[in-house]
């Protein structure tokens, strides 16, 4: 049998891996599947040294899992169509042995960039997760893997609250959720531009951080479907702007709250130069193990195509995170010496003052009922919503959006794009920028577009000593 799962630190997740290539199984090879599953889950790897069962046998590194396993996780009806289980969300989603499944999944490269950004930033609010392809003479279809989390379902919780005719149970209900991690979970929601955090999609999940006050388990919110992600803020429906960056944190009264110095204090370590390049090493690593399973022939190019894969950006996309990171890394290091109060409200207007905007008012009309609010973020034309809102709609008016379908950019001009981006003042030398951009080394060719922050000398001998990898 596997190790014992428990016995793994549950944030190492398997990001860099994908599951095996099965042909045939026996009864205990699909009991040992399951355990193996599991165990992918939470340890990021399996290998010769930590584990040398019947996993050693099968091809290890590939994505495709036969028929007969698949049926043990999604019940099929006599015409071996999918019986759908569960009662929300618009695939069918089934659990088994730790894990998750949900049914062809539309964007699990968005998954894995979501979960992968995450872990960067120390944000326990996204769950591991891993595609899968189920095959056999009759049936093919993929499947999103991700590991169970264990907590109360945010929906739920939400919906007690207004059954309840307790005072201030909205405010009893969000106070163990720990600041600092929902600071991080807003921080990965203004990076990701999610299209689709609402309740159902949360677990109010425990984690390991005791209030040494109260002794009382602080819980995170825990987003366990980050599929669709990477929104415009706004789009336009007909001759009407619609939200398309959606996120029921955002509707919660502890927007208007202050924001704690840990918060500050955790965002202040990091370097936005150094994030998003590894985490575009990340989805570089990833979009190359795609490949891999076209070439070998357990992915088809179809299959990428309706998946969505290999993972892209739409031009800006990079530039805008990295934007946002700056300012927030910067406000976070003066806040030592400011004696400015900031809510996390007035956070959120610094990353998206419109965004910001709709949402402080949804929050205002619905104090008590995030829910309702969420409802006419989902479905409401603005210039209806907000008609009594004159600065809303002048800003709406001025935004001049069309309805052209998106381009996307490979993963190459997205490391073009944030390079573009550097300032050399936030480096401590020139060694330290040529660390980060020899991570992007695996690029063929990359092009520095014109920059005025990397021009001069420091060009030059960035230029020189990357022996023409990059080219101007």
């Amino acid at each position: 049998m596997l190790p014992n799962a428990n016995d793994a630190p549950i944030n190492n997740a398997f990001e860099q891996k994908s599951m095996v290539t099965l042909t045939k199984l026996n009864d205990n090879e699909l009991l040992e599947l399951e355990d193996l599953i599991k165990y992918f889950l939470i340890n990021k790897e399996i290998s010769e040294s930590n584990y040398t069962g019947p996993i050693l046998k099968w091809r290890f590194g590939l994505s495709a899992i036969n028929h007969q396993y698949a049926a043990t996780i999604f019940p099929i009806n006599k015409d071996g169509a999918i019986i759908r289980n569960n009662s929300t969300g618009s695939h069918p989603v089934t659990s088994l042995k730790g894990a998750h499944y949900k049914f062809r999944p539309v964007n699990p490269g968005n998954a894995f960039a979501a979960h992968s950004l995450a872990l960067l930033i120390n944000s326990q609010n996204t769950t591991p997760c891993e595609l899968l392809k189920f095959k056999s003479s009759h049936f093919e279809y993929h499947v999103l893997a991700t590991k169970t989390v264990q907590g109360d379902r945010f929906d739920q919780k939400l919906k007690n609250v207004k059954e309840s005719s307790v005072a201030n149970a909205l405010s009893a209900m969000l106070a163990n959720i720990d600041r600092t991690q929902f600071g991080l979970s807003l921080l990965h929601s203004w990076l990701i531009e999610p299209n689709d955090n609402k309740d159902e999609n949360f677990i109010l999940t425990p984690i390991s951080q005791l209030n040494n006050q109260n002794n009382e388990i602080k819980t995170v919110l825990n987003n366990f479907d980050a599929e669709e992600c990477f929104a415009e803020p706004i789009y336009l429906s007909g001759n009407k702007h619609k939200l398309d960056v959606r996120d029921i944190q955002y509707l919660l009264p502890i927007m208007e709250e202050q924001v704690p110095e840990s918060f500050y204090q955790a965002i202040a370590k990091f370097s936005a130069p150094e994030l998003l390049m590894s985490w575009l090493c990340q989805i570089q690593t990833k979009n190359n193990e795609y490949l891999r399973l076209k070439e070998e022939g357990i992915f088809t190019e179809e299959d990428l195509t309706n998946l969505n894969l290999p993972i892209k950006f739409k031009p800006g996309q990079i530039g805008k995170m990295y934007c946002k990171l700056n300012i927030l890394i910067k406000l976070a290091k003066a806040q030592a010496n400011s004696s400015q109060q900031l809510t996390w409200a007035k956070l959120f207007e610094k990353m998206d003052p419109l965004l910001a905007k709709i949402y402080k008012v949804l929050r205002q009309r619905f104090p008590l009922d995030p829910q309702a609010a969420y409802q006419i973020a989902h479905t409401g034309e603005l210039e209806e919503v907000f008609a009594q809102e004159q600065e809303i709609i002048s800003e709406l008016e001025k935004l001049k959006l069309t309805k052209s379908p998106p381009i996307f950019q490979d993963i190459q001009q997205s490391f073009e794009e944030l390079i573009s981006q550097f300032d050399h003042s936030e480096f401590n030398n020139k060694e330290d920028i040529l660390h980060l951009l020899q991570k992007a080394m695996p690029v063929k060719h990359l092009t520095i577009k014109n920059n005025n922050a990397l021009t001069g000398a420091l060009l030059q001998e960035l230029m020189s000593c990357m022996q023409g990898n990059l080219k101007n």
